[in-house]
């Protein structure tokens, strides 16, 4: 699941593909910093920039809510 503030371009979308995320600042959390995550996203969304964040789930989905990023998590963290 893609994770875009609610002003983002794609927020109002339900069908997404990798493509629609290229070029977006992708922020992992602490848990999804393992190379084989990091080499996942890489080979399917070329051109963004991927950083991973030593905080928890909820502190990337902070920095989502304020616009600096987009995020990709499963259903289960989300408020």
């Amino acid at each position: 699941m893609a994770v875009v503030p609610t002003s983002h371009r794609l927020a109002s979308q339900w069908d997404l593909r990798w493509r629609n995320l290229q070029t977006e600042i992708l922020l992992l959390w602490a848990a999804e910093k393992g190379e084989a995550c990091r080499e996942f996203f890489a080979a399917r969304l070329p051109g963004t920039s991927i950083r991973v964040f030593e905080a928890d789930s909820l502190t990337v989905l902070a920095f989502v809510r304020i616009g600096y990023c987009i995020t990709i998590s499963a259903g289960l963290i989300l408020p």
